[in-house]
């Protein structure tokens, strides 16, 4: 379950990483690499948003997908930021809604819900349409 404490009403600064972790580095294989972020953010005592990119988990491993998992159940949130990661200047609005929410039905089956309370938009020259016609989005 995600953390609802992250979607209270009070003002409050939120951390959030652009992606998920689970992608291997040359350094760092994905178990080890959340495990460390885990564990950092634990240590430090913060809660953060993970902006997912839907492509990224729908192609995600067994291995990959536990690393979500473990993401969540540490009580981080797991975020939209788009399916393919698109620049919204080369599309329709339209268009850029549907990437939108093909990324929510991935991250949706990780989520109570709470994730669509948080969206990042990916590659914008500022369209304030995208969120006037977004209705999940805040």
């Amino acid at each position: 379950m995600q953390n609802p404490s992250l979607l209270n009403k009070q003002p409050m600064a939120v951390l959030t990483f652009d992606t998920l972790p689970i992608t291997p580095t040359p350094f760092m294989d994905v178990e080890t690499r959340t495990r460390k972020y885990i564990n950092a953010l634990a240590e430090a005592n913060v809660q953060t948003v993970f902006f997912a990119i839907g492509s990224d988990i729908k192609r995600s491993t067994p291995s990959q997908t536990m690393c979500i998992r473990q993401i969540i159940q540490h009580g981080h949130l797991i975020a939209n930021h788009s399916y393919s990661h698109p620049h919204l200047s080369a599309m329709s609005i339209e268009k850029y809604l549907d990437d939108i929410n093909q990324c929510e039905k991935q991250i949706l089956p990780f989520s109570t819900g709470s994730a669509i309370y948080f969206l990042m938009l990916a590659l914008i020259l500022w369209k304030e349409e995208v969120l006037k016609k977004q209705p999940n989005a805040r």
